[in-house]
C-alpha cells in the first residue's frame, strides 16, 4: 500500500528482482476509489518504456489516463475501460479513477538496454509536484522508500532548476547509507564539490542550459565547467 490523501493505491510487483529477466518488469496497481495512480506524476524514458492494461474495472467504472512531457499540451488525454491498453514510450504518465470506481491495471515495463537499465523505482518525478505530501521527515521517506526497494533516492527543490536543501541531502543519506541519494534539481558547478561529500551523484538540466533556463538549448560552455568542476570533485574524494 502506498501513496497519500487522494493518490492512495495497492502496487505489487510480478516480474522484478524475483525472476532473472533481461527486459521486463511487470506488476499490478489497484487504486481507492476516485483515487490518482502513477502519483506524483514521473517518467522513466531514458531507462525504461511501460504500458498499462486496464483490468477489473466492471461498467460503469472507468478512468482518465494523462501522458504528456508537457504538461500544457498533453500527447494523451483520453478516458480509459476494462480491457484499454495505452502505451507510454516516454513522458509523465498519472491516471485518475471516476468517484465511486477505482482505476486498475497490469503494468509492464521493458528496458532500453538489457538488465542495465531494468531497475524498479528509478524515475525523474516532475519537480512541480516533488513535494513530499505528508509531514514525515525526509529521513523517514528515505527509509520508507528504501524498504520499497528503490535503486535510487533523488531530492529535489520545488521546481525544474531550483535548489534543493543540503541538510534534506544529508538527512536521506544518512537514513539509508546503502542506497543511492542522487541531487536532482538545481544543481550547479560551484556547488558539486560539496554535493559529492555526501550524494553518490547528481542529475543536472537547467543550469546547463543557456542562461541558465530550462527550455533553452544546452550551452556547451556550462557543460564543460560542470564537469570540470565534477572531476575535480571526485579527485579531491579519491583516497590518497
Amino acid at each position: 500500500h502506498t501513496g497519500g490523501p487522494s493518490a492512495e493505491r495497492d502496487v505489487n510487483i510480478l516480474i522484478g528482482k524475483n525472476i532473472d529477466a533481461g527486459r521486463i518488469l511487470a506488476g499490478v496497481t489497484f487504486s481507492r476509489p476516485g483515487n490518482w495512480t502513477s502519483w506524483p506524476p514521473h517518467e522513466h524514458a531514458r531507462m525504461l518504456e511501460e504500458a498499462y492494461l486496464y483490468i477489473d474495472m466492471p461498467k460503469p467504472s472507468y478512468g482518465v489516463q494523462l501522458v504528456y512531457t508537457n504538461g500544457d499540451e498533453p500527447e494523451l488525454a483520453t478516458i480509459v475501460h476494462e480491457g484499454d491498453v495505452v502505451m507510454m514510450p516516454q513522458g509523465y504518465h498519472p491516471n485518475v479513477a471516476a468517484p465511486g470506481g477505482s482505476i486498475n491495471f497490469l503494468w509492464m515495463m521493458a528496458a532500453n538496454r538489457e538488465r542495465d537499465d531494468r531497475q524498479y523505482g528509478v524515475v525523474n518525478v516532475q519537480p512541480e509536484f516533488a513535494s513530499a505530501v505528508g509531514n514525515r521527515t525526509v529521513a523517514d521517506r528515505a527509509r520508507g522508500a528504501a524498504f520499497m526497494g528503490v535503486d535510487a533516492i533523488l531530492i529535489s527543490g520545488p521546481a525544474a532548476g531550483m535548489p534543493f536543501e543540503m541538510i534534506d541531502l544529508r538527512a536521506a543519506k544518512e537514513a539509508v547509507p546503502e542506497t543511492p541519494v542522487l541531487a536532482n534539481t538545481g544543481v550547479r558547478a560551484e556547488q558539486i564539490s560539496e554535493i559529492f561529500r555526501v550524494a553518490d551523484g547528481a542529475i543536472v538540466g537547467t543550469s546547463l542550459k543557456v542562461n541558465g533556463v530550462t527550455w533553452n538549448p544546452v550551452d556547451p560552455e556550462r557543460a564543460r565547467r560542470l564537469m570540470e568542476a565534477a572531476r575535480q570533485a571526485r579527485s579531491n574524494l579519491a583516497p590518497a
